[in-house]
């Protein structure tokens, strides 16, 4: 019997959705803050609010396909331990005989054929998720995904995932993995000066302010990108902003005019921008294709249209370069919001692809277009 399919990214701060209808219509996405580093017990008031948000009137009647990065956060010793304990969990919460966890190399499998050793494959593989849907629907393509917190580059040459890289750690090493984001990376990890008044002045070494409040300083922060606390934890206000981030050169609000903190927050962005422009080019010199389209996802995408145009690359948004099926019943108003949530869609289509396939006739969702 064909049911809803929920697909679900688990993050470390942030718990994000994608349901699909029986047909394979993309219903909604939506994303809430999960900050499992408090427990393990704020996942189960994160699915509760999806699950309202998404008016699914029962989870059990539901498939869920899974991928996850959260196992990376501090409340587990290690990251196998994490991997165990979230899906340990999830089998309270979600039906377990209806659920999938995506294991990378393009597959999922019944959460109850999940062993030790699926763990490595399991842990932060959301963004080959993305990636091999991509495969389907470009054949040069450079995907970027700038989230809250970290940024994924991913290189496709002839509908092939090019790279060696699959751990974390391989990918901070290759450059593919970027931890810098346009929410929660704090100010301090961004750059160690910036320019103010015409000087270059230091940055403080303090969690004062983040780059949440450099982009709503800058009026470019969207809707709903900011699930989490502040640095001070007072309001997500402009002027609010623009106090947190005086305190990182040492100076209260009053002291400068509006332009002059406008200033500073363009020239933090700019530091910003010349890391990710920097590791983009790093990566493109080691492969052989050199004018790929650009696809970004992520809350951070409008950071990769400006990228694009600094690199003279074509650029598309993720939903551009993937059919999604809509219907009457849809609650997607702005289907920008579908690439928010590029690995949770991603899950979620491979799951309806998996038992199409099982049922030996082909998805009716995803249909992929050559950009």
């Amino acid at each position: 019997m064909h049911t809803d399919i929920i697909g679900w990214d688990i993050g470390g701060a942030h718990l994000k959705a994608a349901h699909l209808s029986v047909s394979g219509d993309v219903l909604a996405v939506c994303h809430v803050a999960c900050p499992i580093w408090l427990g393990l017990d704020q996942l189960d008031k994160a699915i509760s609010s999806i699950k309202q948000q998404l008016d699914v009137k029962s989870l059990e009647l539901c498939r869920h396909a899974v991928t996850m990065t959260a196992e990376l956060v501090d409340l587990f010793e290690n990251r196998g331990q994490g991997v165990e304990a979230i899906l340990k969990h999830l089998t309270g919460v979600l039906p377990d005989n209806n659920t999938w966890v995506f294991c990378g190399q393009h597959r999922v499998l019944p959460i109850e054929q999940i062993f030790a050793e699926h763990y490595a494959l399991i842990a932060s593989a959301n963004w080959q998720a993305s990636a091999h849907l991509m495969t389907t629907a470009v054949q040069n393509v450079l995907l970027i995904d700038i989230g809250s917190t970290t940024t994924d580059i991913m290189v496709i040459e002839n509908h092939q995932l090019k790279t060696s890289a699959q751990s974390d750690f391989e990918r901070l090493v290759s450059g593919e993995l970027v931890y810098t984001g346009v929410v929660r990376t704090p100010v301090m990890a961004v750059c160690q000066d910036a320019e103010f008044q015409k000087m270059r002045v230091p940055v403080v070494a303090e969690y004062f302010a983040t780059m949440a409040d450099v982009y709503r300083i800058l009026n470019q922060l969207p809707d709903n990108a900011d699930q989490g606390k502040t640095a001070d934890g007072r309001a997500k206000t402009r002027p609010d902003s623009v106090r947190r981030l005086a305190r990182m050169i040492g100076l209260d609000a009053q002291f400068a005019k509006d332009r002059d903190w406008f200033d500073l927050a363009q020239s933090i962005k700019e530091r910003q921008l010349s890391t990710l422009v920097s590791a983009i080019q790093n990566i493109l010199n080691k492969q052989t294709v050199k004018q790929p389209l650009v696809v970004g996802a992520g809350v951070g995408r409008f950071l990769i249209e400006d990228i694009a145009t600094r690199m003279a690359l074509d650029y598309r948004q993720f939903e551009d370069c993937i059919q999604f099926n809509h219907n009457r019943q849809s609650t997607i108003t702005n289907t920008d919001c579908i690439s928010d949530h590029a690995p949770a869609v991603a899950v979620a289509l491979m799951l309806n692809q998996y038992h199409n396939d099982q049922a030996g006739h082909s998805s009716i969702a995803g249909k992929t277009l050559l950009c």
